[in-house]
């Protein structure tokens, strides 16, 4: 085997966290730079209190818009090896569950970026294939940790707490959004268009912000153990 070919085995099987903190950094740095920028059909600035995330990345209304649906890719494909490798490494069932859960939940991700808001059918039934698989994927990894053998715990169970909250915020937000079961993925209560007066404090909106950060939070808290990890070993 050459070199080069053991480094990328490596990468991927021992190394996975590296796209973990990628995908972290790449979407957190694109949110904030697209946001910055971002000026509404209202002529109103972005704020996290009234606007959809997926605003940011409406295409001929966000000025910046390209750059974040870029991000939403790049971090979605860094998801992938980053859910295999982090299932291998816990090596139970419930992270082999949470395998096939975080390549849906990637892959919508990719999706959310490939069909922007300015595409608004696709673009919900891509988003709410994220959250639900969102929902699943935070949860079965979290099952996964407390399901380590005692005395022997690959990734320590404090990292339970951001999982904890991501899996309430993802759960309050399809109960908000009636997203919950399988039915009427095209409904309107996602479409900021649908409102007459655009709220200054709009309760959707914001706890998909939660669902935002507790999620980034969660895979970054992780992905920094592992690396952490390795570099003491």
């Amino acid at each position: 085997m050459s070199d080069y070919n053991y480094k990328m085995i490596s990468l991927f099987t021992y190394n996975f966290f590296y796209f973990g903190l990628v995908g972290c950094v790449v979407i957190g740095l694109t949110t904030l730079y697209t946001s910055l920028g971002y000026t509404g059909k209202a002529r109103e600035r972005f704020s996290a209190g009234n606007h959809f995330i997926s605003e940011l990345g409406e295409v001929g209304v966000s000025s910046r818009a390209r750059i974040f649906n870029a991000g939403l890719i790049i971090s979605g494909a860094a998801l992938i090896p980053f859910v295999i490798g982090l299932g291998l490494y816990l090596q139970n069932t419930w992270a082999r569950l949470g395998i096939l859960a975080g390549l849906w939940t990637a892959i919508a991700c990719v999706c959310v970026g490939l069909f922007p808001m300015n595409n608004i059918s696709p673009h919900i039934k891509a988003a709410i294939a994220y959250f639900r698989g969102g929902l699943v994927t935070v949860l079965l990894f979290n099952l996964a940790i407390l399901a380590q053998p005692a005395g022997q715990a690959l990734i320590p169970e404090y990292a339970l707490i951001p999982g904890a909250l991501a899996v309430v915020a993802y759960g309050s937000f399809l109960l908000l959004a009636g997203k919950m079961n399988g039915i009427d993925q095209s409904s309107s209560n996602l479409d900021p268009q649908q409102v007459a007066e655009r709220p200054r404090f709009w309760l959707l909106p914001v706890v998909e912000w939660a669902v935002y950060f507790s999620t980034v939070i969660w895979f970054f808290c992780i992905a920094l153990i592992l690396l952490l990890k390795a570099l003491s070993s």
